[in-house]
């Protein structure tokens, strides 16, 4: 088994979009990947509702087969 690390990188538009969110998914459905997101980057839909939910300030971690996100648009930093 192989690990691999991906990196999205957040650009200056990518928070002007309310509607665009993400999809990372593996297969077979028995795997996870793993998302970290320690600085509140993202809004993940964790139960496929639709509702995009932030992390109340925490670092979050989630695995799962597959994981729906988008950018947050009230996070603001220099780097990203």
């Amino acid at each position: 088994m192989k690990n691999i690390n991906l990196k999205f990188t957040q650009t200056a538009t990518a928070t002007e979009t309310d509607n665009v969110f993400y999809i990372v998914k593996i297969g077979p459905n028995s795997k996870n990947i793993t998302l970290l997101d320690p600085d509140n980057q993202v809004l993940v839909d964790t139960n496929f509702d639709g509702a995009f939910d932030g992390n109340d300030d925490q670092s979050v971690q989630i695995s799962a087969s597959e994981i729906r996100f988008k950018i947050n648009p009230t996070f603001t930093s220099g780097t990203a």
